[in-house]
């Protein structure tokens, strides 16, 4: 013996079950009787399920650090007793030199950045490799043919990743390989400056470095708001 169920012709809007999926069931209040009820998949239910609004402070992008005065200034103060400066410019010209070189912190983790990024193959540590920072000088016409040739420029790229004698031994949170970390990067630059003005201009080693990141600026600095443009694209849902 069959049943059969009119539930409405295929298509029909006077079909009872015509926009949902269906399942037959026993009636619990008349034995031997039937009864339809609709059937409603996982997916159906998850997509009625109530969501939640997306917010920021409950991603996972929550513990992200922006980038203000204050960390800039923190890393600033981590990055400049790590340099072997104190070992070629002494007395007050090495506050001074200090000086401009957290004045000119922001634009130089731009530029560290983007050097970076370019040195990096994906497998590599993140640092800047030698080819990239002499193409980073060459481009801003910083080198010339008497006080920073491209074998100075080698050999102060060298100098910069030569960790001194007696320096702290813990060890890096990365292995450098043969790139430049961030504070061997500012070093690398404060000696570029003081190689190229201090002789063929006559500046002070805190002018020198002064110049140098004005010389710097049209090949490698970015608008500040490229990064905040970039993140608020990023941090969402």
């Amino acid at each position: 013996e069959v049943s059969i169920i009119d539930l409405g012709r295929p298509g029909s809007e006077d079909a009872p079950c015509a926009h949902s999926r269906t399942v037959v069931l026993d009636d619990p209040n008349r034995p031997g009787g039937i009864y339809v009820v609709p059937r409603m998949t996982q997916a159906e239910h998850l997509r009625k399920k109530k969501v939640k609004a997306w917010s920021f402070s409950q991603s996972i992008f929550a513990a992200w650090r922006f980038e203000d005065e204050q960390l800039l200034a923190s890393a600033c103060n981590k990055d400049w007793p790590a340099t072997k400066v104190g070992k070629f410019i002494k007395g007050n010209d090495y506050e001074r030199t200090a000086l401009v070189c957290r004045k000119h912190y922001e634009s130089f983790v731009r530029i560290y950045r983007r050097c970076a990024a370019q040195s990096t193959s994906g497998a590599s540590t993140f640092g800047v490799s030698m080819t990239v920072a002499s193409d980073v000088l060459s481009a801003a016409g910083v080198m010339d043919d008497a006080y920073c040739r491209p074998s100075d420029v080698d050999t102060m790229f060298i100098a910069a990743r030569v960790r001194e004698k007696g320096a702290d031994k813990r060890p890096f949170s990365v292995k450098a390989s043969d790139t430049l970390l961030r504070f061997q990067f500012l070093e690398f630059l404060v000696r570029v400056a003081v190689a190229r003005y201090t002789k063929s201009e006559d500046m002070s080693p805190p002018d020198a470095v002064q110049r140098l990141f004005e010389d710097l600026r049209p090949p490698a600095h970015r608008p500040s708001t490229d990064l905040q443009e970039f993140q608020k694209a990023f941090h969402t849902e």
